[in-house]
């Protein structure tokens, strides 16, 4: 079995979890009624025409560290 091995040879494994299905729709429900703004959580919108620099700055560790593509968006 892998996991006596694994606990064995001292290798620790995490996996993360992710919130509650009802967690998500109270979230959703919460920005939907204007009593939660998301834009805080969002470090840039950019174009489809920006994701090749987009992608350039974050290999380099540049950036902000989410960013949500806009196939409509216009570049600033």
């Amino acid at each position: 079995m892998v996991i006596p091995a694994a606990m064995h040879q001292g290798l620790a494994m995490q996996f993360g979890g992710g919130p509650h299905p009802q967690d998500w729709y109270g979230t959703l429900d919460a920005v939907a009624e204007g009593r939660l703004d998301p834009l805080p959580a969002i470090g840039k919108v950019i174009g489809l025409d920006e994701v090749p620099e987009a992608l350039e700055q974050l290999r380099k560790g540049q950036g902000p560290p989410r960013v949500v593509v806009h196939p409509t968006s216009a570049s600033d």
